[in-house]
């Protein structure tokens, strides 16, 4: 192997060499020469079983090198519009669609290779909710109750010992997300934005690169698929039953992505029933970690249940994650004590939503 790759570029071919074969012992010709001639060592890599998935007995192809080698080149001539297209083609120059999520993290962390896939501004006045489960014993007026989770445990958009407030943009989506059953009573408090601020998230389309595009949705789609858990109960009975055994191969090309609008919808679902275990939010809160390096106050995502508007962008009824930038920049205003009901007659859950926009 030619001993010029930068130490950013052997990181990411040893990641390639160890996790397409499924075990950090792999032996090949690639692993040995990295690890004596550049001291690097297995431990740089952190996978878990979750990726492991990626497949069995795959080898790292020398078109993969000489492409990142063609990457590096073009950002150290400073061709900034040629290479603003190319490193989107890069991320997505893979397989299957779910080997974008561990190719994007290892491009910006170990070869500093920056992704922006658009902001969104909070403006001053906007309102917005979050439900709890009603509890007697809970005073509900004091505004202590309604900061962030004290106890700073992980979610999908923080890690645990991170401060973040969870926030809903309509009582709608408060209700989805939280999983409220039909008779149960909750609280909802209201908060309104006190200055303009911006977060991130995987928001814009591009006029221009389709290769953008593809990436936002693939990373979006991984962002907001629904966790495993007893409140989703019935919700995965369902999406196990309809996509059966989801493996690597399920994961169309991107071609499929491009040509096939309701491949953005699925993916969501097909993410979360890969899912077996309770390692998802390891993988969202490093797909965070990195939009809040840009943008500090937090992120915005779509809620997988509302797609009005670009399947798996921009949705018109959305989640924030505030963190302590953020937090500082909203104002709890008042709260309400309700109780779910059908209106109606036809129930709002999450399980009617996606068969509706599985087509069921």
């Amino acid at each position: 192997m030619d001993q010029k790759f930068s130490p950013g570029l052997l990181s990411l071919v040893l990641y390639w060499s160890t996790s397409r074969c499924g075990t950090l012992g792999y032996d090949s010709n690639i692993l040995k020469i990295l690890m004596s001639v550049y001291g690097l060592s297995k431990d740089i890599i952190e996978l878990d079983d979750y990726l492991v998935v990626l497949g069995e007995n795959m080898k790292i192809e020398e078109a993969d090198i000489i492409s990142l080698q063609k990457l590096i080149h073009l950002r150290e001539l400073g061709s900034e519009e040629i290479y603003e297209v190319e490193k989107y083609k890069e991320l997505l120059n893979v397989d299957y669609l779910f080997e974008v999520i561990p190719k994007y993290i290892f491009l910006v962390d170990k070869l500093g290779i920056d992704f922006d896939f658009g902001h969104h501004t909070v403006k001053k006045g906007q309102w917005f909710y979050r439900i709890r489960s009603f509890n007697e014993d809970v005073d509900y007026s004091n505004p202590n109750e309604w900061m962030p989770n004290p106890y700073k445990t992980q979610n999908r958009a923080n890690a645990e010992g991170v401060t973040a407030l969870y926030l809903g943009s309509s009582e709608t989506v408060c209700i989805l997300e939280t999983q409220l059953q039909e008779g149960e009573k909750y609280a909802i408090g209201k908060y309104q934005c006190i200055e303009n601020f911006e977060v991130g998230g995987y928001l814009s389309l591009s006029k221009t690169n389709e290769w953008k595009n593809i990436s936002a949705i693939v990373l979006n789609a991984f962002l907001i698929a629904p966790s495993r858990g007893e409140k989703n109960k019935k919700l995965f009975e369902y999406l196990d039953d309809k996509f059966r055994s989801v493996d690597i191969e399920d994961f169309g090309s991107i071609r499929e992505c491009i040509y096939n609008g309701t491949e953005g919808i699925k993916l969501p679902y097909k993410f979360a029933v890969l899912n077996k275990n309770d390692k998802l939010y390891n993988w969202t809160n490093r797909l965070c970690e990195i939009l809040q390096r840009k943008y500090k106050n937090g992120i915005r995502y779509s809620s997988s249940f509302i797609p009005f508007e670009s399947p798996g962008i921009a949705c018109s009824e959305y989640n924030l994650a505030l963190y302590e930038n953020g937090i500082n920049k909203i104002k709890f205003f008042d709260y309400e004590i309700k109780m779910k009901d059908s209106g109606n007659g036809v129930e709002l859950n999450t399980l009617n939503i996606t068969k509706t926009l599985l087509g069921d």
